[in-house]
């Protein structure tokens, strides 16, 4: 499937250091509406001027998740796999290549021009994936058998 939006912005994701990434996709064969899919990425600040790749896993410095919100497959899919490259080009405006792997066989490869909104992205995290950005970033839990 091919999804086309020109909705794909960055923000600062404060008291967590870094950034949260939102790519978000109306239907497939159009460019604007409501968003049916989704693609969140917490990335590590980039250094400006370079391209910086961050590995894409649970516990790696980079991770993310996919979201389908109707349709056969709905539900939200944890990037498991792959890469995120930045390439700023311009003060605001950073080149985003992404190659990721869900949990559940998904594979996303594209690449997207993001535009720094710091509100925006906060406030549709707040609004709808608050929980599962808490859940990504969340330390691991380790668990310990009792001694005998």
């Amino acid at each position: 499937m091919t999804l086309t939006t020109s909705n794909a912005d960055y923000g600062r994701a404060e008291g967590r250091g870094g950034w949260h990434i939102l790519v978000r996709f109306p239907l497939p064969g159009a460019t604007s509406g409501r968003p049916n899919y989704i693609v969140y990425l917490h990335v590590p600040d980039p250094s400006p001027g370079k391209t910086t790749t961050f590995p894409l896993g649970k516990t790696s410095p980079a991770r993310g998740f996919f979201v389908q919100r109707a349709g056969e497959g709905r539900g939200r899919e944890l990037i498991v796999g792959g890469f995120v490259e930045l390439k700023q080009l311009s003060d605001g405006r950073w080149l985003l290549q992404l190659t990721a792997d869900g949990e559940l066989g998904t594979q996303i490869l594209g690449t997207a021009t993001l535009t720094r909104r710091d509100l925006d992205v906060r406030d549709y995290i707040e609004r709808h994936h608050s929980g599962d950005v808490a859940d990504l970033l969340a330390p691991p839990v380790t668990t310990r058998k009792a001694g005998r």
